[in-house]
C-alpha cells in the first residue's frame, strides 16, 4: 500500500486494519499544518480501499497528542483576522471533517495527553479506548479560545461540557468512560491489546456493513444539528478569536513555556510537560 507520508505520521496496515501514529514525541504528538495536511491525504487514499476496514489513530511516546503545535514556530504562520481565518480554520479542522464524514470506521487509542484539538480528534472517532493515564480537555479556553468543533456536548451531559469549556479543566480517563466520552479504560500496558482486539472485532464485520451503519448514525447527529452547530462555531471564532491575543503574544516573545505558565498558573493545576 503507497500512502502519502511525513515524518510526524507512521503507517502500519494488515489484516484490514490500518494504524496511523501521531509520531512527534519530542513535543507531546503536536499537530503541525502540515502534518494534518498528510493525514487527510492518507484517509482519502483508503476511503475506496476495500483492504482497509477499520482505522486506527494512536500517539507514539509519552503521549496521544498535546493539541496543535502552538509553539513559536508552530504559530509563525497564525493569520491575523484581515489575513482569512476562514481559510485557515478550514484547513486546520479539514481533519475532524475527513474522520466523520470517512464511510469506515476509527478508533482513537488514548494514552497521556489528550488535548484541544486532539481531543476533538479522539471524540470524533467512532470508538475510544483510553489507557488509565489518559487525561482529556481543552485548555485553550483559558486563553479565550474555544473548539470550534463542539464536539464536547455531543459526546458527554451538557452540563458537563460545558464545566470543561467554561474552567479549561482536564478529565481522567474513568470520569471520561463514566460520563460516555469514552468506550473503554484499561491499563496502559494493555492498551495496544485491547485496541487490536476491538478492531480486529470491527474488521470482522463485513466492509459494507461497517459503512452502512457508520453512516446512518451519524445522520442521525446531523440531523439534530451537528453540521450546523460546527458552521456556527466557525462563524463565531471567525469574529472572535483572531483579534490581539495576549497569550500568542506571549508564545512569540517568551516562548511557550513561560506561556503556558501565564495561562494556567492562576489556575493552580500547571505540571511540568
Amino acid at each position: 500500500m503507497n500512502l502519502p507520508t511525513h515524518p510526524h505520521l507512521e503507517t502500519r496496515h494488515g489484516d484490514q486494519v490500518l494504524w496511523i501514529s501521531l509520531n512527534h514525541p519530542a513535543k507531546m504528538n503536536c499537530m503541525g499544518d502540515d502534518m494534518l495536511d498528510v493525514f487527510c491525504a492518507i484517509v482519502d487514499a483508503i476511503e475506496n480501499d476495500d483492504s482497509v476496514s477499520v482505522i486506527v489513530v494512536r500517539g507514539n511516546g509519552p503521549c496521544f497528542s498535546s493539541g496543535y503545535d502552538i509553539s513559536k514556530a508552530g504559530e509563525s504562520n497564525r493569520p491575523n483576522y484581515a489575513e482569512g481565518s476562514r481559510r485557515f480554520f478550514k484547513r486546520r479542522y479539514a481533519f475532524i471533517d475527513r474522520v466523520w464524514n470517512s464511510p469506515k470506521p476509527f478508533i482513537a487509542s488514548v494514552h497521556g495527553y489528550c488535548l484541544a484539538a486532539a481531543s476533538d480528534l479522539a471524540n470524533t472517532c467512532d470508538v475510544t479506548i483510553a489507557s488509565d493515564d489518559a487525561v482529556f480537555g481543552y485548555p485553550a479556553v483559558r486563553w479565550g479560545g474555544h473548539t470550534h468543533r463542539l464536539t464536547y456536548p455531543w459526546h458527554m451531559p451538557f452540563k458537563k461540557a460545558k464545566e470543561l469549556m467554561l474552567t479549561g479543566d482536564r478529565m481522567s480517563a474513568l470520569e471520561a468512560e463514566r460520563v460516555g466520552m469514552v468506550n473503554k479504560v484499561v491499563p496502559r500496558d494493555k492498551l495496544e491489546e485491547e485496541t487490536r482486539a476491538m478492531a480486529a472485532r470491527m474488521a470482522m464485520i463485513p466492509l459494507s456493513g461497517l459503512i452502512v451503519n457508520k453512516i446512518s448514525m451519524n445522520y442521525a447527529y446531523n440531523v439534530q444539528g451537528y453540521q450546523q452547530a460546527m458552521q456556527y462555531s466557525f462563524q463565531m471564532a471567525e469574529t472572535n478569536l483572531w483579534r490581539k491575543n495576549d497569550f500568542f503574544e506571549k508564545v512569540q516573545g517568551e516562548g511557550l513555556t513561560r506561556a503556558l505558565d501565564w495561562r494556567d498558573g492562576k489556575f493552580g493545576d500547571r505540571k511540568p510537560d
